[in-house]
């Protein structure tokens, strides 16, 4: 019995050592807020082929009419407890309202529908699609001379999204099922978050936050920015709830500019439309 109890004491610290809890944490706390979720869902890498992991999808969603209304969560769980990640912001990094809208990840019909909605004041204004005073253009771990690991994690969640992406069109050619799909890459750190700023010119001033959005100027999705979100393990339960708030929201605002974004994409897809606009 001492040796098993010293064997699960090993096993438990080394759990805590890769991060496995803080991913069944955040699951639990999706799926107790109403979230549909599964863990450790694999992609496919665009640029090598091969099976990749993320380790939390979680996704909201709602039939209007003939289309499946989806909202949905990618996460990236990382420990980093000694050694805090650094956000590098600026007042001069910023979208026009409307981008901060159309540039979020979709498939072909979600990306119809957002440009058919981001000029809406009530939308621009939700969190999912807000930014904050000093959104961060860079990202990088502090007192660490080794392995990118955010910039690992970032591509990482990236790419499983656009990875979704292109499978949710492809499955829509096939099986002809009308998905309107927005997705949030979001990481998730078991530790502390700081961003940076120079004040004045010249003073560098380091605050800690418990969240950000990173506009990431790599065009893994093809777009001009990848937005990201990066929050602490100890925001997350906020994050969530306002995540999922929008969300409602959205579902209340979008039927007919859903119904409008599916009327253009079937007009120029020479398709047919069975419903009644």
């Amino acid at each position: 019995m001492k040796n098993t109890d010293e064997l699960k004491n090993k096993i438990i610290k080394w759990l805590n050592e890769q991060g496995y809890p803080l991913e069944m944490r955040i699951s639990a706390s999706l799926q107790q807020k109403g979230f549909r979720v599964v863990q450790s869902e694999y992609f496919i890498d665009p640029e090598s082929g091969d099976y990749r992991e993320i380790d939390v999808v979680a996704l909201v969603q709602k039939e209007i009419d003939d289309v499946l209304f989806r909202v949905t969560l990618l996460i990236e769980c990382k420990l980093s407890t000694d050694k805090p990640w650094l956000l590098f912001t600026s007042k001069e990094t910023r979208l026009a309202n409307p981008a901060c809208v159309a540039q979020r990840a979709a498939n072909s019909l979600g990306t119809r529908y957002l440009y058919e909605i981001c000029n809406n004041d009530h939308v621009q204004k939700l969190s999912i699609f807000s930014l904050p005073e000093r959104p961060a253009y860079g990202v990088t771990q502090a007192l660490t001379q080794g392995k990118d690991v955010c910039y690992s994690a970032a591509t990482s969640v990236s790419k499983a999204t656009f990875s979704t992406v292109a499978e949710l069109d492809e499955k829509r050619r096939q099986q002809d099922e009308n998905i309107c799909s927005i997705i949030l890459p979001v990481v998730v750190i078991e530790g502390q978050l700081f961003e940076v700023f120079l004040e004045n010119r010249s003073d560098v001033v380091v605050n800690n936050i418990d969240n950000g959005t990173l506009l990431w100027r790599n065009p893994v999705l093809g777009m001009p920015h990848t937005i990201l979100n990066i929050v602490t393990a100890t925001a997350f339960d906020r994050f969530a709830d306002e995540v999922l708030a929008s969300t409602c929201r959205l579902f209340e605002l979008s039927e007919k500019e859903l119904l409008e974004s599916l009327r253009k994409v079937l007009e120029e897809e020479n398709k047919p439309s069975c419903m009644t606009f």
